[in-house]
């Protein structure tokens, strides 16, 4: 990988490379382990889900729902306005879609883990 994060060059050959792009597909988890020189049993209640965009479909991600969640018209329209994204672009939008903090910092170490693999830090 040649980039300074090696994403960009994953798309790349996630489009470029069917086979590796049907073990992507198949193993994400490991995929994404291998990626970023981590091991995947330190991530043992980790999961990783790939959505396949295609040509014909809009795809739409549910956030994770709250336990105990009695909305109100009030508070549900203050979340919304507060915190909902659209991103709208007519050639797919890799990148990941993470729920909540615990799954963030865990994306963050893979990250740094894979600038140390690298030697970039």
């Amino acid at each position: 990988m040649t980039n300074l994060y090696c994403l960009e060059d994953f798309y790349n050959r996630l489009k470029n490379d069917l086979e590796y792009r049907a073990y992507v597909i198949k193993n994400p988890k490991q995929a994404m382990c291998e990626l970023h020189g981590v091991d995947a049993s330190s991530i043992p209640d980790v999961k990783f889900e790939i959505i396949e965009q295609a040509e014909d479909t809009i795809t739409i991600v549910l956030p994770v729902k709250p336990e105990n969640y009695t909305p109100d018209q009030k508070t549900v329209a203050k979340k919304a306005a507060d915190q909902t994204v659209d991103l709208i672009y007519n050639k797919g939008i890799p990148g990941f879609l993470i729920p909540n903090d615990k799954l963030r910092w865990v994306l963050l170490t893979m990250r740094r883990s894979w600038f140390h693999k690298e030697g970039v830090v």
